[in-house]
């Protein structure tokens, strides 16, 4: 597709959509902007993943959205479970002069506003999985979330791939997310458990839905590629 775009990648366990995020953003141009934010995995660790695939990780940039909100989450709790049980001091009462970092659900969406406000040109996004801001922010403000992403996407010619568990969402947000997408795709993992074969869908491609149809991919060393498929030949009558 051409311009910016954001793509909507239903994410089942098991069939494998987080390696394909993890492609989608190493086959990012040279010298693009490539923003990754993951919920799944510490950033520590990703850098490693990428070169197990042959991928380099350099110029892509890794951000641990729990890690931020949760840090400071759990900081805040056990302050606040210490100060109940020992009690606090005269010093601990006084006003403070500074505000006091309290973890908000929204800080998550104003990281990601503040990181796609700060772009000047094309970008491409991996937000490793939508479920977990459903599961911290209101289902409306993690719906708008994506769809100022997508604006921004559209602004400055940028591509982002957004994982969601349909499982985790309910129908209705799942429906406005797939109405907001240019792109839904779908995963599916055979039943045979000789075959490593994945089933990818292409559900939606805005404005060309004769290109929508389902491909067999396969998982390599490499990454997914595309498998050929060859129709078997009609039977003897």
């Amino acid at each position: 597709m051409r311009g910016g775009w954001l793509a909507l990648l239903l994410d089942r366990p098991g069939t494998g959509a987080q390696l394909l995020a993890k492609q989608f953003a190493h086959a990012s141009p040279r010298g693009r902007n490539t923003l990754f934010y993951s919920t799944t995995e510490p950033t520590a660790d990703l850098p490693e993943v990428f070169r197990g695939f042959g991928w380099d990780p350099a110029g892509i940039h890794f951000t641990e959205l729990d890690r931020v909100y949760f840090a400071r989450m759990h900081r805040r709790e056990l302050e606040t479970a210490q100060a109940r049980e020992r009690g606090l001091s005269l010093a601990e009462l006084a006003p403070v002069d500074h505000p006091i970092d309290t973890p908000t659900p929204g800080g998550l969406s104003q990281k990601l506003l503040s990181d796609l406000a700060q772009l000047d040109g094309p970008f491409r996004l991996v937000l490793d999985s939508s479920d977990f801001l459903f599961e911290v922010l209101d289902p409306l403000e993690g719906s708008t979330l994506v769809r100022q992403i997508r604006n921004r996407a559209l602004e400055l010619g940028g591509e982002a791939l957004v994982l969601l568990n349909p499982e985790v969402v309910d129908r209705r947000h799942r429906s406005l997310l797939e109405g907001i997408a240019d792109v839904v795709i779908r995963l599916e993992k055979p039943e045979q458990l000789a075959t490593t074969n994945r089933r990818l869908l292409l559900e939606k491609l805005r404005n060309h839905p004769e290109r929508c149809g389902v491909f067999t991919v396969e998982p390599s060393p490499g990454g997914f590629r595309e498998v050929e498929s060859v129709t078997p030949p009609p039977a003897n009558r």
